[in-house]
C-alpha cells in the first residue's frame, strides 16, 4: 500500500511537471508566467523527491 501511495505521488508530480513544461514552451514570451511556472516546477521535484526518499 506504501509503494502504490508513492508510485500516485511521483506520477501526479510528473504529471504536474510535464503540464508546466508545455506551458513554459507555449508563454515563452511572458517571462512573469515562466518564472511562476518554473517556480512550481521546482516545488514540484521537491515533493517527487520527497515522495521517492531522495534529497531535493
Amino acid at each position: 500500500m506504501v509503494n502504490q501511495h508513492m508510485d500516485e505521488g511521483a506520477h501526479i508530480a510528473l504529471e504536474i511537471l510535464a503540464n508546466l513544461i508545455y506551458l513554459t514552451k507555449r508563454e515563452s514570451e511572458d517571462s512573469q508566467k515562466v518564472v511562476g511556472y518554473m517556480t512550481t516546477a521546482e516545488e514540484q521535484v521537491s515533493r517527487l523527491a520527497a515522495t521517492l526518499g531522495l534529497k531535493s
